[in-house]
């Protein structure tokens, strides 16, 4: 790396001998380990090359050179024709190298934005580094900026660095809920370096997210491949399955259950939720009944109309105050054309909804029901289901003009 000095441009020759002095002056000089010392050291190498050294092709130094053409001292920074050097020390002035080590000591300590600051700073200086554009999906994933962070993961060329980008997928989905997807990747990466430390032992702790009994087989591997790391990773950052589904994972991963289902993705929202469904005795009771409820709605959705019906009996049992439990229900029996234990059903949501307020789809459900009973008050449950839609969708629109706006 260049050292932290600026100098003006000067002749070939003057390179050549400038070159040739630099060589000189520093060869088996140990690297001065931080600022104090190296600019000791430049201020040296300057005064030496400017009085003492002499040049090869003239034998003169480049002080005594300067006086016989301009007859005088130079003054301030040189603007003139000259091998005399001036020296400024640039206090702000980081090399590449300790830019990437700044950023990774700031993420350890969680300080993504500064982080982020350093790598961007060294791909300034650095263009298209691959290891620093893996680091800064690593931390852009931490920001939970994933669009980005997989922007940086397509710039990935290098056959070596493949294997981190499945890494750095695994990690990105595992943020945003999606344990499937997380695992999915984790695997992909295993496989393309299965004696990377890194993918061992995560892939180990995702097969104990699966429950499979095998995963001691990759600790024990990883600990062939590093004791100490493994035992570190143990103690500090291995995930227990209580607090993973205990944090902050669930809220993030019904969220993500949800996009699935919006987008169609039902047999990977499905899977998402069985894995909350695995480990619900660590869930808090209101998301239990969410999460529940989702895998109802993802089951209506596939047509697996029988498991459906059973998991809201479940469903109902569990919690029989929960007014979407009867509304499923009432769905299911209408979908068997059975109207008059659909529009009992559909009444009992109503009873314990109208204590707050009701969804819009509970009163239109009625209105189908009542409709396809020949029953003209289907009109009013039509209309209010309808009113309370256009409502909704105002408080949507409003949201997101406030979220647009932030």
């Amino acid at each position: 790396m260049e050292r932290k000095n600026k100098a003006p441009q000067y002749s070939s020759k003057g390179a050549e001998e400038f070159d040739l002095a630099w060589k000189e002056f520093f060869k088996d000089k140990p690297r001065a380990k931080n600022d104090n010392p190296e600019k000791k050291q430049m201020e040296e190498f300057i005064h030496w090359y400017n009085y003492v050294r002499k040049q090869s092709d003239t034998g003169k130094t480049p002080d005594e050179m300067f006086k016989e053409i301009y007859g005088k001292e130079p003054e301030g920074n040189l603007r003139v024709d000259s091998r005399k050097m001036n020296f400024e020390w640039d206090k702000d002035y980081k090399e590449p190298d300790d830019l990437i080590i700044e950023a990774n000591h700031l993420l350890d300590k969680n300080k993504f934005n500064d982080a982020l600051e350093k790598v961007n700073e060294f791909l300034e200086m650095v263009k298209d580094d691959e290891e620093a554009i893996l680091l800064k999906a690593e931390i852009l994933n931490n920001l939970d900026r994933f669009d980005e962070a997989e922007n940086c993961l397509k710039k990935i060329k290098r056959e070596g660095y493949k294997a981190y980008v499945s890494f750095y997928k695994s990690q990105r989905f595992m943020f945003e809920g999606n344990i499937v997807r997380a695992s999915k990747y984790m695997k992909e990466a295993y496989e393309q370096e299965p004696d990377n430390f890194d993918f061992v032992i995560g892939l180990a702790n995702y097969l104990y997210f699966e429950g499979d009994k095998y995963y001691k087989e990759y600790i024990e591997k990883a600990r062939t491949i590093d004791k100490r790391r493994t035992e570190r990773f143990l103690k500090k950052s291995w995930i227990k399955i209580k607090d993973l589904i205990g944090g902050p994972f669930v809220m993030g991963s019904l969220g993500c259950i949800h996009d699935l289902m919006e987008g169609d993705n039902f047999e990977e929202a499905e899977k998402n939720l069985l894995f909350l469904l695995n480990y619900e005795k660590h869930i808090d009771g209101e998301f239990i009944k969410m999460t529940r409820g989702l895998e109802v709605e993802c089951l209506i959705a596939q047509e697996k109309l029988d498991k459906a019906y059973t998991k809201v009996e479940e469903l109902i049992k569990f919690d029989n105050k929960n007014p979407h439990a009867y509304f499923y229900k009432a769905q299911l029996l209408f979908q068997k054309e059975d109207l008059n234990n659909a529009l009992n059903e559909i009444d009992k949501c109503l009873e314990i909804a109208e204590r707050k307020i009701p969804h819009y789809d509970f009163y239109l459900l009625k209105s189908m029901i009542l409709k396809e009973m020949d029953n003209d008050e289907y009109i009013y449950y039509e209309n209010k289901g309808k009113a309370l839609r256009k409502e909704a969708s105002k408080i949507q629109n409003f949201m997101d003009d406030l979220m647009n706006d932030r």
